[in-house]
C-alpha cells in the first residue's frame, strides 16, 4: 500500500459541509458517487440508505425541515479532519461540534471515497453522535489510552508511584475577572450560585475534553490535560459557557509537573499562572510551548503574538492568544 495524506479529499469533505450549510444541493449532489453499492448511515436509527438517490432526497427534505425550525445550519465548529488516499480509494474521519436548538452536539463522521473521472466522490458515509458506553451497555468500558494507563497505574505500585510523582501535562489556569467587584454588586447569595454554576460547567467541560480538575481556587481553576489541543478546546468551551454573566482570563503552559497529594507543583504550573495573570478579560493566552505542541489544528488559530515579562521568571517569553475559527457543518 502507498497510503498518504490527502488534502484534496479533506477539501471535498469541507465542500460537502459548506454546500449543506448553504443548501446548495447541486454542489452537494456532485460530491456523491452514484456507483453501487452506495451506503450511508445517519445519526437516527432509521437513517440507513442503500442508494445515493434516496439519500439525497431525504437530506434535502431534512434541510428544509431544519430551516422551518429556524436552525442556522452554519453554526458549527470543525475540530478535526483526517483524510488519506491509496490509489483510487480514499477515506476521511471528521470531528465537529454543531450548535442546535437542543444545545451543542458532538458529531463524528467517516467517509469512503472513490476516484471517478478524476474527481473524488463519497461512496459511503457514516455519521454518529457519541453515546456513553455505560448508557448503551450498562457498564463502564475503557475508552482511551489515558484511561488504560491510569488503570494499569492503579494495579502496579511502581508505575503508579512514578505517575503520581512526575509527568508532562498542559496546565490551564482560569480566573474570573473582577470577582470582588462582582460579589459586591451581586451579593453573596447570587455570587455563590453563579460560582457553583461556573464550577459545574468547568468540571463538565474538562471531563468532556479528557482533562482533570486539579483544584478550584476561589474564583478560578487549575486544570491538567495530556493533550495541548484538548486543553485549548476546553479553555474555549469554558469561555463560551460564561455567556454575558462575567468574563474569564486564561493562561496555558505545558511541561513537566510534580504531583503531590492531589496537587500539581513546579515551574510549569507557576508559568501557567503567570501567563494567566497577564491575559486580558476573555483572552486565552498560551506560551510558546503550547503553541508549538498544538501546531496547525483544525478549528484553532493563534493571534497577537508578543514577547512579555513574567513576574518571577527571567527573560522574555513569547505568548499568543488562542481563538477558534468557524466552519460550516461537515456532516452531510
Amino acid at each position: 500500500m502507498a497510503v498518504r495524506e490527502s488534502p484534496e479529499i479533506a477539501s471535498v469533505i469541507r465542500r460537502i459541509g459548506e454546500a449543506w450549510a448553504a443548501r446548495d444541493f447541486d454542489t452537494y449532489s456532485n460530491q456523491i458517487s452514484r456507483t453501487a453499492p452506495f451506503r450511508a448511515i445517519g445519526t437516527d436509527a432509521d437513517e440507513f440508505w442503500e442508494s445515493a438517490e434516496s439519500f439525497l432526497r431525504v437530506r434535502q427534505v431534512q434541510a428544509e425541515e431544519l430551516v422551518a425550525q429556524d436552525w442556522d445550519q452554519s453554526e458549527a465548529t470543525l475540530e478535526r479532519v483526517d483524510a488519506f488516499e491509496d490509489g483510487n480509494v480514499g477515506w476521511a474521519s471528521v470531528l465537529l461540534t454543531v450548535d442546535s436548538p437542543g444545545g451543542g452536539v458532538r458529531l463524528r463522521a467517516t467517509a469512503v471515497l472513490v476516484l471517478e473521472a478524476g474527481a473524488w466522490r463519497v461512496i459511503q458515509w457514516h455519521s454518529s453522535i457519541p453515546t456513553p458506553n455505560v448508557r448503551a451497555f450498562g457498564v463502564e468500558l475503557t475508552t482511551t489510552i489515558d484511561g488504560l494507563l491510569n488503570a494499569v497505574a492503579e494495579d502496579t505500585g511502581a508505575l503508579g508511584t512514578l505517575d503520581r510523582a512526575r509527568g508532562t501535562s498542559t496546565i490551564v489556569i482560569t480566573d474570573i475577572v473582577d470577582s470582588t467587584v462582582l460579589t459586591e454588586q451581586m451579593g453573596d447569595a447570587n455570587w455563590i450560585k453563579l460560582w457553583k454554576d461556573h464550577e459545574a460547567d468547568i468540571r463538565r467541560i474538562t471531563d468532556r475534553h479528557h482533562g482533570t480538575v486539579v483544584k478550584m481556587m476561589g474564583d478560578g481553576a487549575m486544570l491538567a490535560f495530556r493533550s495541548a489541543r484538548s486543553a485549548a478546546r476546553a479553555a474555549l468551551a469554558i469561555r463560551e459557557s460564561t455567556g454575558q454573566a462575567f468574563t474569564v482570563r486564561t493562561g496555558m503552559h505545558a511541561g513537566e509537573v510534580v504531583r503531590d497529594e492531589g496537587d500539581l507543583l513546579g515551574v510549569t504550573v507557576n508559568k501557567a499562572a503567570r501567563v494567566a495573570s497577564i491575559a486580558e478579560g476573555g483572552e486565552i493566552l498560551a506560551s510558546a510551548v503550547v503553541e508549538e505542541l498544538i501546531g496547525t489544528s483544525e478549528g484553532l488559530v493563534f493571534e497577537s503574538p508578543r514577547m512579555v515579562s513574567l513576574k518571577g521568571l527571567s527573560g522574555s517569553h513569547r505568548v499568543v492568544s488562542v481563538d477558534e475559527s468557524r466552519w460550516g457543518p461537515i456532516t452531510p
